[in-house]
């Protein structure tokens, strides 16, 4: 996951706030991406059904920022209190949250690299989204894509959807012609780091902090082949 830092979405580059947790949020300040023009955009239905319920995985679509910009502050505040300032975390605006995805489905429909925002939906709601590209800073001849972030609603964990989503999304970075790719996330989210083992991620060593309102958050980087 990473930490709260605000990507810059009008340029349609995100910075290196890229992060992902999946507690709720798995990652702080996200973004995004979208298929590029010739891909399809048609959802994937992806196997699951319980109760007569089934998800799908799908790319985002304008009219999902709404929900995105909710599931954003209700996953972040679950996953990071006691971890993030509370006042940081009373502070997480929907609706800003919303407008910083609605820009950024906009702005990231024919961007290259490609990058990849997608939502889970469970039966016909979205529950949550993730966002995948390029890694930040990543060399220009041997690019490794990052899962920048992964956010699930908290009333749906522990129900397979953040799995399914997270599956999903490393198939763009491997049909993408990644090798590997690297995300970020905070130690204590437990939930979010033993997802990642069991799908291949480790850690490979390498650590960043952060200072959100004078508190001092550390980062290690997980890291898997495609």
């Amino acid at each position: 996951m990473r930490l709260p830092r605000t990507p810059t979405i009008a340029s349609g580059h995100f910075s290196r706030s890229t992060t992902v947790d999946l507690c709720a949020t798995a990652n702080l300040d996200h973004l995004l991406v979208r298929r590029a023009a010739g891909r399809s955009s048609q959802a994937r239905a992806v196997r699951w059904d319980t109760d007569g319920m089934t998800a799908t995985v799908r790319t985002a679509q304008a009219s999902d920022a709404e929900v995105m910009g909710q599931i954003h502050v209700r996953a972040w505040r679950a996953a990071y209190r006691g971890v993030m300032p509370d006042e940081y975390l009373d502070n997480l605006s929907d609706l800003q949250r919303a407008q910083m995805w609605a820009e950024a489905i906009q702005s990231d429909a024919d961007a290259l690299p490609r990058r990849h925002l997608s939502v889970v939906l469970w039966d016909s709601a979205v529950v949550g989204f993730a966002a995948a590209g390029v890694e930040s800073g990543a060399d220009e001849q041997h690019p490794t894509g990052q899962l920048y972030a992964i956010n699930l609603d908290p009333a749906h964990w522990g129900q397979g959807l953040g799995r399914t989503l997270l599956r999903a999304v490393t198939q763009e970075l491997r049909d993408d012609g990644y090798q590997d790719a690297v995300l970020w996330v905070v130690p204590t989210n437990t939930r979010a780091i033993g997802l990642y083992e069991s799908e291949r991620w480790h850690a490979d060593g390498a650590t960043q902090v952060q200072d959100v309102l004078g508190a001092i958050v550390e980062e290690a980087r997980f890291r898997r082949p495609l």
